[in-house]
């Protein structure tokens, strides 16, 4: 089995935290755009919550990508099942 070098091992740790913040950052701003009334009171917001959805959505898949790799790495004994 491969083994994590400290860097990796250290930012596996970090992901459930910052997984978390990231999800309720996210649920935050579906929130806001599901608000009808946001449409009409403040509709210069909508662009920018819209681009942060799209943001938040990317950096939980790309935390997902990481510990998706990191498990495939340990189980098969390096990157690629070397």
């Amino acid at each position: 089995m491969a083994r994590l070098s400290s860097r990796e091992r250290r930012e596996l740790e970090e992901l459930p935290a910052k997984l978390e913040a990231l999800e309720r950052d996210l649920a935050a701003v579906q929130g806001r755009l599901g608000d009808p009334t946001l449409y009409q009171s403040s509709p210069a917001e909508v662009k920018p919550l819209n681009e942060r959805l799209t943001s938040l959505e990317a950096e939980i898949a790309a935390a997902a990508a990481v510990v998706a790799a990191a498990v495939a790495e340990l189980r098969h004994g390096g990157p690629e099942g070397a």
